[in-house]
């Protein structure tokens, strides 16, 4: 189905393929909303790491997380591609050029499988390929589904919280002294590499 028109493609079944990082992941969350809007009827997977499965579990629009595990060595990574390629997916989508996204997008054996434009070989894993709009990275992701028929409308990062994670949230802020339904800013500053952390003394000269 190599540069297919897709415009009467129904899908029941759709992977996402976004590995990390937890902020990208969330990034990502405005595709589930507009695949499902796109494809009602569809069962969406996403396929990422362990560590970012929290952040979108009460995502109405995701029906199954693949949460892939580091350091079970070949013959498990091999046992656990396949796993999730017995799902019989009939749609792809990779958000990220990693190795790990590439070998799930292949072995995921989907009739349609879609992501940015690259060069050979790597081209040759997808059928569609759409360039990346450039800007705000929501857009940029939703871009990619181009070939569905697909635009980004300002669509924008979700997180679905439970119940018990509302309340555990609001006695962490009453703790903090902040009234119930007091506005705040929370500001991350820290990274784990170096290079993108901005110096402790910039931040006292701020």
């Amino acid at each position: 189905m190599r540069n297919a028109d897709l415009s009467t493609f129904e899908p029941r079944r759709i992977l996402v393929c976004q590995q990390r990082q937890i902020g990208d992941v969330l990034l990502a969350a405005p595709v589930f909303r507009l695949l499902h809007e796109r494809f009602p009827q569809a069962e969406l997977h996403l396929f990422t790491e362990e560590k970012c499965v929290p952040l979108l579990r009460g995502n109405p629009f995701i029906s199954v997380f693949h949460a892939i595990r580091k350091g079970t060595g070949f013959p498990g990574q091999l046992a656990f591609y396949r796993a999730v390629a017995r799902c019989r997916f009939d749609l792809a989508v990779n958000f990220q050029q990693l190795p790990r996204c590439c070998l799930m997008t292949l072995f995921s054996r989907a009739p349609v499988r879609l992501s940015s434009t690259c060069g050979f070989p790597r081209s040759r894993l997808y059928t569609h390929m759409a360039a990346p709009a450039p800007g705000y990275a929501c857009q940029t992701k939703a871009s990619l589904l181009a070939p569905l028929g697909i635009s980004w409308n300002g669509e924008g990062p979700e997180i679905f919280l439970a119940d018990g994670e509302r309340q555990e949230a609001e006695a962490r802020l009453t703790t903090a002294g902040l009234r119930p339904g007091a506005r705040f800013v929370s500001i991350d500053a820290t990274h784990r590499r170096a290079t993108k952390r901005w110096p402790a003394e910039r931040w006292a000269r701020l």
